[in-house]
């Protein structure tokens, strides 16, 4: 390997490493969608071809076990590069804001709420883009719908408890959550009243809860990618445009005003919403520059 495709490599894998820093420090918010940071900067249909590839590898009877080729070739073929620096960097980004997210929603939730609205609502303008208006009228409206429901019922969230089962069916529903562009793995476990209890584990690190809810995520991302990358290879547009009015719907679960905004100046609600839409267009941007 030259030094140029050494430095190629270590450059595509530091621009991989920051996405997936975003993605983690998103799936922190409830609201907020490392999906849809993945989409915004252009690594989602790889991310998704990535797990899809690796679930039905994991599927294949061991007779026919796909890494008795060698692991070197099944390394290639299913890019466990690519997930380990994506992986690696949603670790990173997830620690690094998970005490500062317990501090700031207990200190400044209308501003935290704030910035996040603005971040959704530019994301919400961004995926639209990708579908049609067809779909954005009929499956669209079906999303909102679904969007505001389900920020309607967060509000009356119940604790399921945080047994090692409901601690596993909670991380296998957030992880497929995850991969959806607009939905929240967080906003899924606000939803289940387990939010809360599995940031304070995380950040405790209590391996009594992270570990069923590890071993949830990793069945949910494998069992639903495939199902996913089918989805977007048949109905790509339609899918976006649920999402879409998913998104815009759920906006009602980050509307600052009624989070504390009220004690805060409107200019600087405005001013960290405005900073939100504006983290989702500089991300769109740094994508399409690195595409061409």
């Amino acid at each position: 390997m030259t030094d140029a495709v050494r430095r190629a490599t270590l450059g595509q894998h530091t621009a991989l490493f920051a996405r997936g820093v975003a993605m983690g420090l998103a799936e922190i918010v409830p609201g907020v969608s490392g999906g849809t940071i993945a989409f915004i900067t252009g690594i989602y249909d790889e991310l998704v071809r990535a797990l899809a590839s690796l679930s039905s590898a994991l599927s294949t009877p061991a007779s026919r076990a796909p890494w008795r080729n060698g692991w070197s070739a099944f390394v290639r073929r299913h890019n466990l590069p690519f997930l380990a620096v994506l992986t690696a960097g949603m670790a990173t980004g997830a620690a690094g804001l998970a005490h500062l997210m317990l501090a700031l929603l207990e200190t400044q939730p209308g501003l935290v709420a704030g910035f996040f609205f603005g971040l959704i609502a530019a994301s919400v303008v961004h995926v639209a883009t990708s579908s049609s208006w067809r779909w954005l009228a009929t499956l669209g409206v079906v999303g909102l719908v679904l969007g505001l429901l389900m920020g309607f019922y967060a509000g009356s969230a119940t604790v399921v408890g945080t047994t090692p089962a409901t601690v596993f069916v909670g991380g296998a529903l957030a992880a497929t959550a995850w991969m959806l562009p607009g939905v929240s793995g967080a906003f899924v476990l606000l939803l289940m009243g387990l939010y809360k209890p599995m940031l304070e584990a995380f950040t405790a690190f209590d391996l009594a809860l992270l570990a069923p809810f590890a071993a949830g995520l990793a069945i949910g991302l494998l069992a639903f990618s495939r199902l996913l990358a089918w989805l977007l290879a048949k109905a790509r547009r339609a899918v976006l445009a649920l999402l879409t009015g998913f998104m815009a719907g759920s906006l009602t679960e980050l509307w600052p005003w009624g989070r504390g905004a009220e004690h805060v100046h409107m200019l600087g609600v405005v001013a960290v919403m405005v900073a939100g839409a504006t983290v989702v267009g500089i991300l769109a941007y740094v994508a399409r520059a690195a595409r061409t």
